[in-house]
């Protein structure tokens, strides 16, 4: 079993956090130990219920300045992962505030990988906000791109390629209006991402039905032993 620490930047519904709870309860899933870690301004919890222990990294009232409300919040980061002393095999941030946080801590993770989850490239106009963005993709131990956009535009600005790790929809929660029409024609495919070995694995799922009614169903899940593979990567046991 693999001890994952999952870091995002709120507690509110906005993407990154939304996609960040969802891939904590996907990894719990598959058996990984999961703690979830959110930036918590004023007390704040979770948007929602987590089926994984959640830890929250005090916040304090925003500045107006948004290069010293970043370096505030990076602070905030480091100064909560000095104080919770988290132990983990992986780190992974799903955005660029709490990577910088942890570049920040690097002595505390003892040498622990970290990976970054990209959803797309800001394009900044504060220079000490492009140097975050820029920090967290360079030094980060690996990063996913969610889209070929993101992954192009990592590699133009970067010269750094990312393998792509797609969002998906919960098909679960997510369903067609209607019901799917008998005459239907399904394809799947699945494949493996590879950057130095298989971390993620894939599976694609498209329905048409005849008429007006679709289903559009798109997964991404993490192999059981995804984050071994990712450890041996690094030199690392599992």
């Amino acid at each position: 079993m693999t001890s994952i620490g999952l870091f995002t930047y709120s507690t509110k519904p906005r993407g990154s956090v939304v996609h960040a709870t969802y891939l904590a309860e996907a990894l719990t899933a598959r058996g990984h130990d999961v703690t979830l870690y959110a930036l918590s301004k004023a007390g704040d919890l979770l948007y929602r219920e987590v089926a994984c222990p959640v830890a929250y990294l005090a916040a304090e009232k925003a500045r107006a300045d948004p290069d010293s409300l970043i370096a505030q919040r990076v602070h905030e980061i480091s100064a909560g992962i000095a104080r919770l002393r988290p132990r983990h095999d992986v780190y992974h941030a799903e955005d660029c505030l709490v990577a910088s946080g942890l570049l920040a801590s690097r002595d505390e993770l003892r040498g622990a990988p970290l990976v970054r989850t990209l959803h797309h490239v800001e394009e900044f106009e504060s220079h000490y906000l492009r140097d975050c963005q820029r920090r967290s993709i360079v030094e980060a131990d690996a990063v996913a791109c969610v889209s070929k956009v993101s992954q192009r535009d990592v590699e133009r600005a970067f010269g750094r390629h990312c393998p792509i790790i797609g969002n998906g929809v919960d098909v679960s929660r997510f369903v067609p209006p209607v019901p799917i029409r008998p005459r239907v024609r399904r394809y799947s495919c699945s494949c493996v991402i590879r950057r130095r070995l298989p971390i993620f694995f894939i599976h694609l799922s498209v329905s048409f039905s005849i008429g007006f009614s679709c289903d559009f169903s798109f997964g991404a899940f993490h192999t059981p032993n995804a984050y071994a593979h990712l450890f041996r990567s690094f030199g690392l046991r599992n």
